[in-house]
Order: C-alpha cells, then sequence, then structure tokens
C-alpha cells in the first residue's frame, strides 16, 4: 500500500490527471489568498509607527484623536440642551 485510496487506482489516466489538476488548482487558490492576508497584515502592521510619528500622517491622527475626544466631551451636552432645555 502506498498511500493511495482504491479509488485513485482505479481511475483511467486522464481521469486521475484532471484530478490531479484541479487539486493542485485548489491549493494554489489557497496558497493566493493566504498571501492576501499576509500582504494585508504587513500593510496594517506598517501603519501603526507612521501614525505614532511626526509626520503628515501622524499629525493626522493626533488631530483625529482631539476631535473625537471633543466631541464626545461636548455632545451628551448639547443633546441635554437641547431635548431637556
Amino acid at each position: 500500500m502506498d498511500g493511495s485510496t482504491q479509488l485513485e487506482q482505479e481511475l483511467p489516466p486522464e481521469l486521475a490527471a484532471r484530478r490531479e489538476a484541479a487539486l493542485a488548482s485548489l491549493r494554489q487558490k489557497a496558497v493566493k489568498r493566504e498571501a492576501g492576508g499576509y500582504a494585508v497584515m504587513a500593510g496594517i502592521m506598517s501603519l501603526g509607527p507612521a501614525t505614532q510619528g511626526g509626520g503628515r500622517l501622524g499629525k493626522t491622527v493626533h488631530y483625529a484623536r482631539l476631535f473625537l475626544i471633543a466631541f464626545a466631551m461636548l455632545a451628551p451636552n448639547y443633546l441635554i440642551w437641547r431635548l431637556l432645555l
């Protein structure tokens, strides 16, 4: 026994070749999908240090954080004044 199933041993050569081509295609799709995931993670991981620096992106992130903090402090007060007073 070489590890192949009984079904593989009974297949004609042209069907076995088609089966192997289909399995290789599935493996190739899985590898491409995995590589795409690694590329996305590498891109996201490189954004972290860029947002901490003093460059353009770092300043944009800093001001966005300040805006969100101010909004979180002022929005409830505005809603109370608008709805209850």
